[in-house]
């Protein structure tokens, strides 16, 4: 499994998209600038290419190679490379940091910036343990976020995107490892696929 986090200190200008722009596939290119603001080209420029230098380095193509390899979504919208199975990646961004995770078995990244949760919110998405978990922690924010950001993982890792049953997404996770990090002002967590074969990579 290879990932990497990328953190946004400051955040990016025109100067700092337009070096990437080039570097990626037309349909890429063209996706990132129907973007309205320059945060989400960036985010979604800058991602991209943090994925084809992972794929560069698990699967020893080049980068012109890697361009050229085509993209398909699944009926929920999670985007796949056809004709290479092994090859499963997941990519997400808030404000402060991008992250991508690539794999050779399902996999799911969720990368979010630490901010206060409405309760209406927590109780929309939220079971009435990890309520109960949140109320309890002395810094709420952040147990609300690293929450979140572990079932966005898992269903990212499954293919669903977001369902209408938040609640329950932990539940059941059989088959699932979830590793959560947090920083100062984001936090990630990365779900894979558990295998008895599993080999870090």
């Amino acid at each position: 499994m290879l990932l990497t986090v990328f953190p946004i200190p400051v955040p990016p200008a025109e100067h700092d998209l337009a070096p990437l722009l080039p570097l990626l596939p037309e349909w890429r290119r063209e996706q990132a600038l129907r973007f309205r603001h320059t945060f989400g080209q960036y985010a979604c420029a800058k991602t991209w290419l943090l994925l084809l230098d992972l794929l560069a380095r698990q699967t020893r193509c080049t980068l012109d190679e890697l361009r050229t390899w085509p993209v398909a979504y699944n009926d929920y919208g999670k985007p796949f490379f056809p004709g290479h199975p092994d090859c499963c990646f997941s990519i997400s961004h808030c404000r402060t940091a991008l992250a991508v995770a690539l794999d050779n078995r399902p996999v799911g990244v969720d990368v979010e910036h630490i901010r206060p949760a409405e309760d209406s919110l927590i109780a929309r998405t939220m079971s009435s343990t990890e309520q109960a978990q949140i109320a309890a922690d002395p810094a709420p924010e952040r147990a609300f976020t690293a929450l979140w950001t572990r079932k966005e993982a898992v269903l990212k890792l499954r293919g669903t995107g977001i369902i209408d049953d938040l609640h329950n997404v932990l539940t059941d996770t059989t088959g699932i490892h979830i590793d959560t990090h947090a920083h100062n002002t984001y936090i990630y967590s990365l779900a894979q696929t558990i295998s008895n074969n599993s080999k870090q990579l």
